[in-house]
């Protein structure tokens, strides 16, 4: 989940997530009990966390890391990915160096090129110098099955389970955007960003209704669900349409 409430003013409405599982959460967030905000529901959202895995790519599709001399047109496209979202931030790929992309360079971004074009991007970001998702404890029932169940995951190519107390490899997909949200040059750049040696596991999410989601059925992954909420206190929420846009790195 989001927390956005003590951010918001009055006559401003935010965007949260809440995990469809965290019933004790959606009661309480929507109850306006104790002053909270109205909690207005938005849409439903889908995480992928995704281990290495083999993915067929799309034919007559070159996926490459991105240059310097990439900007230009990958603004281009992320533009016009943006204006078909409800919600999508304005961002300036010229502002890779400032404090909102941490640790983000153009060369950690994927480009997908058809006849010498650029048509997909996705930026792959290793959030590990300042945000870490780590696994606390194990109950004991879990934590006897682990060796078992990692012993399968490397068979099948599932989700291992690090030891507890150690932080998950984990990179985040952000910034992404396909010509005419075409799922096959999505699932392009997810074949080069988890096809190598690299063990990191890729974190990305869409609204239910976003066309992109096609590019990730049939693939090997830990599948989360969301409520999708707009937050304010006073007023009514901005106007919306699907497929809104939430970007999972900035969770």
């Amino acid at each position: 989940m989001a927390s956005v409430g003590k951010w918001i003013r009055p006559g401003e409405w935010a965007q949260t997530l809440v995990l469809e599982n965290n019933l004790r959460a959606l009661d309480l967030l929507t109850s306006r009990r104790g002053g909270l905000p109205d909690y207005r529901p938005a849409g439903r959202y889908v995480s992928w966390l995704l281990p290495r895995q083999r993915i067929a790519g799309a034919p007559g599709v070159l996926v490459r890391p991105a240059a310097q001399e990439d900007l230009e047109p990958m603004q281009a496209l992320l533009d016009a990915a943006s204006r078909r979202r409800s919600f999508a931030g304005m961002v300036s790929l010229h502002e890779l160096e400032k404090p909102e992309w941490k640790n983000l360079i153009v060369g950690d971004f994927l480009v997908a090129e058809r006849h010498g074009a650029i048509v997909g991007m996705m930026g792959v970001w290793d959030q590990s110098g300042f945000q870490r998702l780590r696994i606390h404890s194990y109950s004991r029932a879990i934590g006897a099955l682990r060796p078992l169940s990692n012993a399968w995951a490397k068979v099948s190519g599932g989700i291992a389970l690090p030891p507890a107390g150690k932080a998950l490899p984990l990179r985040k997909a952000t910034a992404i955007a396909c010509h005419g949200d075409e799922p096959a040059i999505l699932r392009a750049l997810l074949s080069k960003a988890l096809g190598g040696n690299q063990q990191d596991m890729l974190l990305l999410g869409f609204s239910v209704q976003d066309t992109l989601t096609e590019a990730l059925k049939g693939l090997k992954a830990r599948i989360e669900y969301g409520r999708h909420f707009l937050v304010g206190w006073e007023g009514s929420p901005p106007s919306w349409r699907e497929p809104f846009a939430f970007d999972a790195a900035r969770i």
